[in-house]
């Protein structure tokens, strides 16, 4: 399991220390299992944005090669205590429909 708040997006609870808008963000901490992701290249982060949808802190994907990849983990990938995963994932689309948007990806070597 892993869990991005964007409400808490460096994992201090501390709201006062939330990124300004329009900054590229460069860490999603992860507040469930520390499963913590990094983007060190610049031009692969998103856009922080306080008032996205329904007035909610977002993320802004340019749609070109924004991404983070959480770390091989043997509790998300491959783990025998459970036979179903669920996510919860808000996004609204660009203007573009009938592109691709991957939204969430699974590989790795066993599932």
């Amino acid at each position: 399991m892993f869990h991005f708040d964007l409400n808490n997006l460096d994992g201090d609870n501390n709201d006062a220390t939330q990124p300004a808008d329009n900054s590229k963000i460069q860490q999603l901490f992860d507040t469930a299992n520390l499963h913590t992701t990094i983007q060190n290249n610049v031009q692969k982060q998103a856009t922080f944005q306080s008032q996205g949808l329904n007035n909610k802190p977002a993320l802004f994907f340019d749609g070109i090669d924004d991404i983070y990849a959480v770390d091989d983990s043997i509790d998300l990938a491959s783990a025998e205590n459970y036979d179903q995963k669920s996510f919860a994932i808000v996004f609204e689309t660009s203007d573009d429909i009938s592109s691709l948007q991957t939204l969430y990806e699974q590989g790795g070597k066993e599932k």
